[in-house]
């Protein structure tokens, strides 16, 4: 699922929202292959997880979508603190960290 085209377009598609939303005025595309590239690489382990689950309790597209805006969010503060209007790969970087692995399916 987010090894796909479709998966990348929605990331990029959330991203750009998220960074207009939080007053910035650019980002590092590699943001983008970032977290599709973390999302991707959790997807096995998260899928055999999620497996396990309730139909009710399984996290899907809209959870990944979720955790972006939250990234975006916590990051955008991190480009702010910094005197940036552009948001970056390490800002993104340093959200995960805050978030304590909780934003799915960046962490595992």
């Amino acid at each position: 699922m987010f090894e796909t085209k479709e998966f990348r377009d929605l990331l990029k598609d959330k991203i750009e929202i998220e960074y207009l939303r939080n007053d910035m005025s650019g980002f590092d595309n590699n943001i983008v292959d970032f977290l599709q590239t973390l999302a991707s690489s959790n997807e096995p382990i998260l899928t055999e997880r999620e497996a396990k689950k309730s139909p009710a309790l399984r996290k899907g597209l809209p959870d990944a979508l979720q955790s972006i805006e939250d990234l975006v969010g916590d990051a955008a503060r991190y480009a702010r603190m910094d005197g940036r209007k552009i948001l970056k790969v390490e800002d993104v970087q340093a959200a995960l960290k805050l978030r304590l692995c909780k934003v799915w399916p960046f962490c595992k």
